[in-house]
This record gives structure tokens, C-alpha cells and sequence, in this order.
């Protein structure tokens, strides 16, 4: 992830995973899944650690720090 532009893609994709609770990155790859994320998402959320996200805000900065 390299980009604001794909960040901001990533986040599309995953944003409704964090309506109820925090999330794995399991639970992101999963709302990445149905919302026929691409493939660039896929790769992006591959490189997150494994565990909790508590909002979106979170999950930017985390993106960030894997670019």
C-alpha cells in the first residue's frame, strides 16, 4: 500500500466490518470478500498483524505504517 488513493480504497471495502465491534484482520479479509474488493486490497490487508482494529482510524494509520 503505497497511496492515499488505496488506503482510502482499502477503507471502502472493509468500512462496514466495524459497525458492531472490533475487528481481526480475518473479519477484514472476509468484508473485503463480499464486497469484491481487488486484489490490491487482498495484499494490502494481508501485510496487517494479526489482531484487533477498533475503528477505521486506526486501521488508516495501521496501513500507513506498512507502507
Amino acid at each position: 500500500m503505497t497511496s492515499a488513493e488505496q488506503i482510502d480504497q482499502v477503507v471502502d471495502a472493509v468500512s462496514m466490518a466495524f459497525c458492531m465491534r472490533p475487528v481481526t484482520r480475518a473479519d477484514l479479509l472476509t468484508a473485503a470478500v463480499a464486497a469484491h474488493a481487488p486484489t490490491p486490497v487482498f495484499d494490502a490487508l494481508l501485510q496487517l498483524p494479526e489482531r484487533r482494529y477498533y475503528d477505521i482510524v486506526e486501521l488508516r494509520g495501521q496501513l500507513r505504517a506498512a507502507t
